[in-house]
């Protein structure tokens, strides 16, 4: 997923599936520094955009990060689609958490 953290910034999101470039395109529609981002995306089959917000909320060692996505029920596939972003939510996230732990032990190896 390519996007710059600003509101208004453009968002896409591209992926290969059976043999066929995909992608999702949409806007930030909101961002508040250090504690939640949200924005709308669309790909060429819907018929309408979904909303996504993350919030993170601060714990001790680390943080929670939740993601709701909405807008589901207006496609005609969307029983499908909540399972399929699900998984990539999934996915995302735990690349997320690689990443983090991989700066964590950067960090902590200066």
């Amino acid at each position: 997923m390519q996007f710059e953290a600003v509101a208004g910034a453009s968002l896409r999101e591209a992926w290969n599936e059976a043999g066929s470039e995909r992608e999702a395109v949409g806007h930030v529609s909101e961002i508040h520094a250090g504690r939640s981002l949200a924005f709308h995306w669309i790909e060429s089959s819907w018929s309408s955009p979904l909303q996504v917000r993350f919030s993170t909320v601060a714990t001790t060692g680390g943080a929670r990060i939740t993601v709701r996505e909405s807008g589901f029920r207006e496609l005609a596939a969307g029983d499908a689609l909540v399972a399929e972003h699900i998984e990539g939510w999934q996915f995302h996230l735990a690349r997320l958490v690689r990443y983090a732990e991989r700066d964590c032990t950067a960090r902590l190896a200066r």
